[in-house]
């Protein structure tokens, strides 16, 4: 997140801040870099499969699934392509409600 829009939402780099789009709700530690473009959002690609029974190769990982922001309905599809918009999903960025629950696919209780 740029330091601005940090600035802006009362965020503070090192917290934890809720990440909403139409499709979800993610919790997120904040990192705040200038590198950013203001209004900017970059989430890495994590699957959130730390518990996972089976999956050992993705247990291993940690994150959030960021794919829980995407929308699947045909309404949200990108008009060109048709595909399901899995980029420049539109979010908005608050203050955590809540503890970040790391072991969650969301970061969420």
């Amino acid at each position: 997140m740029h330091p601005e829009d940090a600035k802006a939402v009362g965020i503070r780099h090192g917290e934890p801040a809720d990440v909403r789009s139409e499709g979800g709700s993610l919790r997120v530690l904040v990192r705040i870099l200038a590198d950013l473009q203001p209004g900017s959002v970059a989430i890495s690609h994590g699957w959130g499969h730390q518990h996972a029974k089976g999956l050992s190769i993705a247990s291993q990982t940690t994150g959030v699934n960021v794919n829980v922001l995407a929308q699947s309905c045909p309404e949200a599809l990108e008009v060109l392509s048709g595909m399901s918009r899995l980029t420049a999903i539109p979010v908005e960025v608050g203050p955590a409600e809540g503890a970040l629950t790391p072991g969650s696919w969301t970061g969420l209780e």
